[in-house]
């Protein structure tokens, strides 16, 4: 499996981007998985007629999720989540085909020896940016090392 390491990004790079096909199961079944039974997510009828939306939309967890998958995607298995922020700007809704995009931003490597990218990731739909995402992400610096086995003073995101 690849694993990126911190000393091969750089500031500016673009990362490859991910298209994702946004089913009414997809939708429906991420809402499940976060608990959140809202009829915005799963019931059209409700969201078409009472809400005023054109179609079913994904959930905030199922959003960050997807960044989530994104970042683990590119990095590899060692990268990991320090902070994630994001701003929804509009609905992604089932039938949706969704573009993520991500570039670094910044770098780092802290006191504890931590090496970090500050990202912006965005979701978009026909061109139209939907939801916009900050992170800091921590990145090994060798083969041997690994965010994930940091603890305590170690870890500082």
């Amino acid at each position: 499996m690849k694993q990126l390491l911190f000393n091969k990004v750089a500031i500016g790079e673009r990362l490859d981007s991910l298209i994702m096909d946004i089913s009414t199961t997809a939708v429906i079944t991420g809402a499940m998985a976060s608990r959140d039974y809202s009829p915005l997510h799963h019931n059209y009828h409700y969201v078409t007629t009472e809400a005023g939306h054109r179609d079913i939309f994904l959930n905030t967890p199922h959003q960050a999720n997807i960044f989530e998958r994104f970042l683990s995607d590119w990095s590899g298995s060692r990268g990991r989540l320090g902070r994630m922020g994001f701003k929804m700007k509009a609905s992604v809704y089932a039938g949706d085909n969704a573009t993520i995009e991500g570039e670094i931003m910044e770098s780092e490597v802290d006191a504890q020896g931590c090496a970090w990218v500050g990202l912006k990731l965005s979701i978009s739909v026909g061109g139209e940016v939907c939801t916009e995402c900050e992170v800091r992400y921590a990145l090994p610096v060798s083969n041997q090392g690994n965010p994930w086995a940091r603890r305590g003073e170690e870890w500082q995101p």
